[in-house]
């Protein structure tokens, strides 16, 4: 401001001369130079940004390339059954399938204890009697207490599930009324009892049992009917039991190929390569360079 006062007092006197629009001419000559400047970086900025954007693209494209010629499950297909409705097979993410084909019999499958109450209630705020129910597994023993602030049908199920014991209590309907259903874990191990049931008795729907199963001839127990560790690198999921009729788990033919894994490894190396090489030109011999050259070097070019 005091430059362009001065400039303006010392022109003032001048007939004919604008003084003003010269003073703004000077200052826009003086500011052009900068402005073009801020310019050329932005622009040089946004070139890099999308130079960077592409050459991540490609890089992620080159990694999942690579991980996918190295992961051994890209050429063993998909996994069959022979008896689906017995038993289904699928991979185990992160592990390679070994052992295959293998023949499974499924004996029994696992399940879990179930009792019902014995006694109808008119509906889910039905009063079941004040009073302490105690739930005994291989976790401990909980004691669930209904009083007048829950003594009803549904009280007594909230207050079995917030136990944290491991059995889950719900309410099932029908045209004769309400009843409470505990059900626990799948297996043996998670086997429980109940005493002193505010509401009446209770009636077994079905025991806590293993799943057995021969893989191979070998029997093997487990208290789920989910199984990943009968063959390695496979997740077994048992549907039905059905003692004396073998289920062939196998691979079918690969859908990958080596040779379209390789091409697919190599397009994306020369994808990568490409993108890299056009970002970090260095503009030799008067050819523009590259928005990320010497960039990644750590100087500016």
């Amino acid at each position: 401001m005091v430059i362009s006062s001065s400039i303006s007092n010392l022109v003032s006197g001048f007939t004919g001369v604008n003084s003003a629009q010269l003073v703004n001419d000077l200052v826009a000559a003086t500011r052009a130079p900068k402005a073009q400047a801020v310019q050329q970086r932005q622009s040089l900025n946004q070139a890099r940004i999308s130079a960077l954007a592409s050459a991540t693209g490609a890089l992620d494209t080159f990694s999942t390339a690579l991980t996918e010629i190295l992961n051994g499950r890209q050429f063993s297909g998909a996994l069959i059954s022979t008896r689906g409705d017995l038993a289904a097979a699928t991979f185990i993410p992160g592990q390679k399938p070994q052992g295959l084909p293998a023949t499974l019999e499924v004996m029994q499958l696992a399940s879990a204890k179930t009792v019902v109450s014995a006694t109808y209630f008119s509906d889910a705020n039905a009063a079941v009697g004040e009073g302490t129910l105690t739930l005994a597994n291989g976790s401990g023993s909980f004691d669930i207490v209904i009083d007048a602030s829950n003594n009803s049908l549904s009280g007594l199920r909230n207050a079995i599930n917030a136990s944290d014991s491991g059995v889950t209590a719900s309410i099932i309907t029908d045209n004769n009324g309400a009843r409470l259903v505990l059900r626990g874990a799948e297996g043996v191990a998670n086997d429980f009892t109940v005493s002193g049931a505010p509401g009446g008795a209770l009636s077994q729907i079905s025991a806590a049992a293993d799943s057995i199963v021969r893989v191979n001839g070998i029997e093997l127990t487990n208290s789920s009917n989910q199984i990943d560790t009968a063959v390695p690198g496979v997740r077994i999921n048992l549907l039905a039991a059905a003692p004396g009729t073998n289920v062939v788990i196998s691979g079918d033919q690969p859908t990958t190929t080596v040779k379209d894994l390789v091409n697919e490894f190599v397009k994306a190396y020369n994808d990568l390569r490409t993108a890299l090489n056009d970002a970090t030109a260095p503009g030799l011999d008067g050819a523009s360079g590259g928005p990320l050259a010497g960039v990644l070097l750590g100087h500016e070019p």
